[in-house]
């Protein structure tokens, strides 16, 4: 497990120096889309965060009231339904605008990256093979969340119900990711099924070795995140150069990821 690990890591930052006008492109690409998706992520989050407060602040609240007035503490409560409404709008659209940004962009990311890789350049076959495979993972996670939220998960109960959908996200982002790697399997598009289950039986057999590149690939930019929103009152110059080595773990990561893949199917 180790070896290929480390082979795989050798071997991505080799095919990176091999193509470096490729990667000067691809990190163009991925600036593109974090531009993009940060700011659809800026402008929904500031009204999905003040509905989730409408409606939990009562129900917080309810700790601290008489058992003798629970029942006229609770009639406010159904006003606040409109709020949670709005939440689930609001979300529902965050999720469309990122679905097509990432459709658009990312799966340009992905070509350029398997290019790197592998260096095939069937783009429009690429892209059609990507957004097929996006919609298969991700439309099951969105119809999980409309019947959740509707049918088993109550208001009072936003901690278990996020818990649960990041659970079932990290899941399906495994697999999903796996397919994005094994695209080339697919020789034409009606193959795409093949793909599914190559990744699904790939993803099950070489999960000691899959899972912790998975993590490594998901966690490293979420870390340079975390960091960067820690200095966003430091100078510009700073600024800019964590958001640049953000790029590059992510381009560095996504190449890692189909290497390894790669060399797990030889």
């Amino acid at each position: 497990m180790l070896n290929t690990l480390k082979d795989s890591f050798k071997q991505a930052v080799i095919s990176i120096k091999k193509h470096k006008l490729l990667f000067l492109l691809l990190f163009i690409t991925q600036l593109v889309f974090l531009v993009a998706a940060s700011t659809i992520l800026m402008k929904f989050s500031i009204s999905i965060g003040d509905s989730i407060n409408e409606f939990i602040e009562p129900l917080e609240n309810l700790a601290n009231v008489p058992e003798e007035e629970i029942m006229t503490a609770l009639a406010p409560l159904a006003e606040k339904y409109e709020h949670y409404e709005q939440m689930l709008k609001n979300l529902t659209l965050f999720v469309v605008y990122m679905y097509v940004v990432y459709i658009a962009v990312n799966g340009f990311n992905w070509s350029l990256s398997n290019l790197i890789v592998n260096r095939k350049a069937q783009f429009i076959r690429f892209q059609i093979k990507f957004k097929i495979l996006f919609l298969t993972f991700t439309l099951p996670i969105i119809a999980i969340i409309n019947v959740t939220a509707k049918y088993v998960f109550s208001i009072d109960q936003i901690g278990t119900s996020v818990l649960f959908y990041f659970i079932i996200a990290i899941i399906f982002a495994y697999f999903m990711y796996i397919s994005f790697a094994l695209i080339d399997y697919a020789k034409k598009i009606k193959e795409i099924p093949k793909v599914i289950k190559k990744a699904l039986t790939t993803g099950i057999e070489n999960i000691l070795i899959i899972l912790p590149t998975f993590f490594v690939v998901m966690g490293l930019p979420l870390l340079c995140v975390y960091i960067i929103s820690t200095q966003l009152e430091a100078n510009f110059f700073l600024l800019l150069s964590l958001i640049a080595v953000l790029i590059l773990i992510i381009n560095w990561g996504r190449i890692t990821f189909i290497t390894v893949i790669k060399n797990l199917e030889k």
